[in-house]
């Protein structure tokens, strides 16, 4: 990893700068790699600097792949935040994502809602906010059904169960029974 980030600091160097939109995305997709590295040595307020960084400075664009990447950046900025237990701050970056991400109908987009409400659910319930996250986690498995072919049906599985074990916990049982079913049927 340490070599990732010295290739992914040279990289931005030499191109940054550069405006041709191929080589921008590029640029884009190296700082979120160096994010990865980052966090990989466990440096996680550096990895969730150089995403923030990102994500300011490509959300601006009308490039459907730079766009989409940048969404990506606020993504693993706002997991990150999640996994480092700072969870108003993971609930502000998962907001930006929801915000910048269904500002566009752009496919690629829809599977990182979806995963971003997904994952906002389970902030709301760390935070014993069950309604909001049962919301959240209905707004994932709307996503989730707009994907044509989802890539990973696990967090849509997820989504759904956590939302029954909420419901049953609420003493709203059939609700809860409805909820399992989907799971069944959609993935038994």
């Amino acid at each position: 990893p340490e070599e990732a980030l010295v290739s992914c600091d040279e990289f931005q160097r030499r191109f940054g700068g550069i405006q041709i939109t191929s080589v921008r995305a590029e640029v884009v997709a190296a700082m979120v790699g160096k994010g990865h590295a980052l966090k990989a040595l466990n440096r996680q307020n550096e990895a969730i600097e150089i995403w923030d960084k990102a994500a300011k400075r490509f959300l601006n664009t009308a490039f459907p792949r730079i766009y989409e990447r940048a969404v990506a950046a606020l993504a693993n900025k706002a997991v990150a935040h999640f996994e480092s237990n700072q969870l108003k701050e993971a609930l502000a970056a998962f907001e930006k994502v929801v915000e910048f991400g269904g500002k566009k109908d752009l496919p690629a987009l829809h599977e990182a809602v979806a995963h971003t409400y997904f994952h906002r659910g389970n902030v709301f319930a760390a935070m014993q906010l069950e309604a909001d996250a049962v919301a959240s986690w209905n707004d994932a498995i709307y996503y989730f059904g707009k994907i044509e072919s989802p890539v990973d049906g696990e967090p849509f599985a997820s989504a759904l169960m956590k939302k029954a074990a909420v419901l049953r916990k609420q003493n709203r049982s059939e609700e809860a029974i409805k909820t399992w079913d989907v799971v069944v049927e959609r993935f038994g």
